[in-house]
């Protein structure tokens, strides 16, 4: 697995021997909102991923450098952080075809790949024509309903499926991109599930209370289009859902309220997590859903059999980021959090040598090392714009611990929508320094930005600081506690070390 593949002769790497003009097919599986928790959880069963896993190799420290779906799914398309390429919800770039070029999927077409993309895009803002860019194309840019089909101009590409849900119509459009393939080429397929986002667990229910929502207010073996469903109907009813351990109707209690305020948006935004019954309801349905995806990767897994590409398929899965569930009594994403940040990744690859095959990987790697790794599988090789890493180097490696690897991650987040702060953080192994910026304080800090955000010179409002190796749950924030003062110091300078480089670089390559 991972080795990198030449266009002639044979190559040996890992314990395989392959030919090396016959490049390997790519699918890559990106989901929304899923947690890393998710797999192989006591609650959820996700036997396929499972599958996945034990063939391939998981890597059980994944983050992405920034857990808000636009500027994250832009970033595993072109490695690079936000403050690179521009795009994000508070921000007024819009990506020009020149950046998409850059992409994993654009390079590989141009390098002779047969490329597809099925499900969400959501990069919202770009100056080129989507579909073009593809040789295959069934998608939407927004955001979409759990009943898809003849819901909404966005979803308009999902009248042409059978199924009327949205999961379904991934796999189904999955072998429709199998069906139309070139087959003279080799193919990269990208499958962008909508799942289990709150839009598709909060639209499980065609009825809606007295304001227009379905706010978890049915059971969904109380909704007549699902009785009988084997997903979606009781599955999951009967297992012992608890509330999470820092579920509070206290706002303040993780956070302060003049840093984030939850009545200012997210309350609204996120209503079923904030209520007992609600939130357990969306739980239940959160868990329906990855059970959904896991029966689709299951189905893709069947095509590739029957389409006789398993031995040369090489499948990729993640998430855009993660979800609060609850937790801290908020819901949503956005704020730097492992719950938000840390996300699943499985990269399988049948050519594994059984020596390899259920490989765990401690080491810290980012959604900015998804496109160069891409790449490199396909042999080919990565924009020198890229700011991830190959996980080859880790794959390969007699022992992934040795190898000479910064498990340092730099995350952002540039989103003040519904009071959201401004906030940077620095995750290391052990230590976990979050800041934040209030963007109504200075000038300097926009709500809608053009510029690249620069926090030199600003002092943070706040600062938490958490042990992960005695609180993996970031419940005990340790900035004022003096014994950690060196700690948090040396963090403190690190971080607005990396945050002075990345904006230094950003404003370099717009000049």
């Amino acid at each position: 697995m991972l080795a990198r593949i030449v266009f002639f002769g044979l190559l040996t790497v890992s314990g395989f021997r392959c030919n090396a003009s016959e490049r390997p097919n790519i699918v890559f599986l990106l989901t929304d909102d899923q947690r890393a928790d998710t797999l192989s959880s006591e609650m959820i069963q996700t036997p396929n991923l499972d599958r996945l896993a034990s063939k391939g190799v998981l890597f059980e420290n994944a983050f992405v450098t920034n857990p808000i779906c636009q500027p994250s799914r832009t970033s595993y398309f072109i490695s690079q952080y936000e403050r690179e390429h521009g795009i994000g919800f508070t921000s007024k770039n819009t990506l020009s075809r020149e950046q998409w070029q850059q992409s994993y999927s654009s390079v590989l077409r141009e390098s002779g790949y047969f490329t597809g993309f099925i499900g969400k895009f959501g990069l919202l803002r770009y100056k080129f024509d989507a579909k073009e860019e593809f040789d295959f194309w069934r998608a939407h840019d927004g955001w979409a309903s759990f009943w898809a089909k003849g819901n909404g101009r966005d979803q308009k590409p999902y009248n042409l499926a059978e199924a009327d849900i949205i999961t379904p119509i991934m796999s189904e459009f999955t072998a429709a991109f199998l069906k139309a393939r070139d087959k003279s080429k080799p193919f990269c397929l990208s499958v962008s599930y909508s799942a289990p986002h709150g839009s598709i667990s909060s639209s499980m229910h065609k009825e809606k209370d007295g304001k227009g929502r379905d706010r978890m207010k049915y059971a969904a073996n109380d909704y007549g289009p699902l009785q009988g469903h084997p997903v979606y109907d009781t599955l999951y009813r009967n297992s012992a859902w608890e509330l999470p351990a820092t579920y509070t109707t206290e706002y303040s209690e993780y956070l302060p309220t003049e840093v984030h305020d939850p009545r200012k948006g997210r309350l609204q935004t996120y209503s079923y997590n904030f209520e007992k019954s609600t939130c357990l309801e969306h739980m239940v349905r959160y868990a329906q859903l990855v059970h959904g995806i896991d029966e689709s990767v299951g189905k893709l897994l069947e095509l590739l059999e029957t389409e006789g590409l398993a031995e040369n398929t090489i499948i990729v899965f993640s998430s855009d980021h993660g979800l609060f569930l609850g937790d801290y009594g908020i819901g949503g994403k956005a704020l730097l959090y492992d719950l938000a940040t840390r996300v699943p990744l499985i990269v399988y690859d049948p050519r594994l040598d059984n020596s390899k095959q259920g490989l765990r990987i401690k080491r810290s790697v980012t959604n900015l090392d998804i496109a160069p790794t891409l790449l490199s599988l396909a042999g080919v090789t990565s924009p020198s714009s890229y700011a991830g890493r190959d996980l080859r180097a880790l794959v390969d490696a007699r022992d992934p611990a040795t190898v000479e690897w910064d498990d340092k991650v730099f995350m952002e987040s540039l989103w003040t929508g519904r009071d959201g702060p401004y906030c940077e953080a620095l995750r290391t192994p052990k230590w976990k320094y979050i800041r934040f910026y209030r963007h109504q304080l200075e000038e300097r800090l926009p709500a809608r930005y053009k510029e690249v955000v620069d926090f030199d010179g600003i002092e943070p409002i706040y600062e938490q600081l958490f042990d992960l190796e005695s609180d993996s749950g970031e419940t005990l924030n340790l900035a004022d506690a003096l014994d950690h003062a060196d700690v948090l110091e040396k963090l403190r300078l690190e971080c607005r070390r990396l945050s002075n480089d990345l904006v230094a670089k950003s404003k370099q390559g717009r000049e």
